[in-house]
């Protein structure tokens, strides 16, 4: 798999951005993140070095999450690296990192007024079960599977048609986007409610789903630990490359169930500022 360089990060948000936003142009990129639209356009070619002081601006501009972020200022500097005269080998060991956000171009973006997709919780269920081999077009069969009523699953089937998330043809109902992404600069109301859903389902199942055959099925482990919050950042990074890694090996063959994919990194302790003296 070939290195993702700098610009076709760029084009790769920029294109999101613009499916978003069809409005958003070349000239409205420029403007802002305060550089001529001639300028942006050999960026997005990689005709020309991204600049180290646009970065910030590009990363706001563009909606791009930190993995993102993290990716787009290494690739820029190995292409300075090797602009140096730097020899290919010594980028080898880099090479995954860039690998990875391949991972993501599978995923389409989300626009901010469809994000009632997610409340309520089985929407998002019943959107992933379409993906299952054993599906079936039947409200009684689709309420039984995931729990709820018949007129719940009417109700979000009828949800998931009219915002275009899924489609009936002769084949029946299928989805329109493989893959969905959500990927955020800051914290949204309703992905935070989607969240405790899937939370007290985790707790449900804990409680409910107590034999060793529930247990070969799902996997619930945590570290508590004292930690350096500076070095967050990176590692929130770390973990969304772990989860989308392990979503590529959960979804190979044949997918008979849905699953929810979490990850919990929460501080314990309460804020105490020192006492200034």
């Amino acid at each position: 798999m070939k290195t993702l360089f700098a610009h076709e990060i760029l084009k790769m948000y920029f294109h999101r951005k613009k499916l978003t936003n069809s409005l958003y142009s070349l000239r409205s990129w420029a403007r802002d993140i305060k550089i001529s639209p001639g300028f942006a356009s050999e960026m997005l070619s990689g005709k020309r070095p991204i600049p180290a002081s646009r970065i910030a601006a590009i990363v706001t501009s563009l909606q791009m999450d930190f993995i993102a972020e993290e990716l787009l200022k290494k690739a820029i500097v190995k292409a300075k690296l090797k602009k140096e005269g730097l020899p290919t080998s010594a980028l080898e060991d880099t090479r995954r990192e860039f690998d990875k956000l391949r991972h993501l171009e599978a995923y389409e973006p989300l626009e901010k007024k469809k994000f009632s997709i997610l409340n309520p919780w089985y929407n998002v269920v019943i959107l992933d079960l379409l993906s299952c081999t054993q599906f079936q077009d039947d409200l009684k069969w689709i309420a039984n599977t995931v729990g709820i009523s018949e007129f719940q699953a009417k109700w979000a089937l009828d949800e998931l048609l009219n915002q275009g998330f899924i489609k009936r043809d002769t084949k029946g109902l299928h989805k329109v986007s493989r893959r969905l992404r959500l990927a955020l600069q800051e914290s949204h109301p309703e992905i935070r409610t989607f969240h405790l859903h899937m939370i007290e389902k985790a707790k449900q199942h804990l409680q409910r789903q107590t034999t060793q055959a529930d247990f070969k099925l799902r996997e619930i482990s945590g570290i508590c630990l004292a930690a350096n919050p500076e070095n967050i950042p990176e590692a929130k990074i770390k973990l969304a490359e772990a989860l989308h890694e392990v979503v590529e090996i959960l979804t190979q063959g044949p997918c008979t169930q849905v699953y929810s994919l979490a990850v919990q990194l929460i501080p314990l302790l309460k804020q105490v500022e020192s006492e200034k003296i």
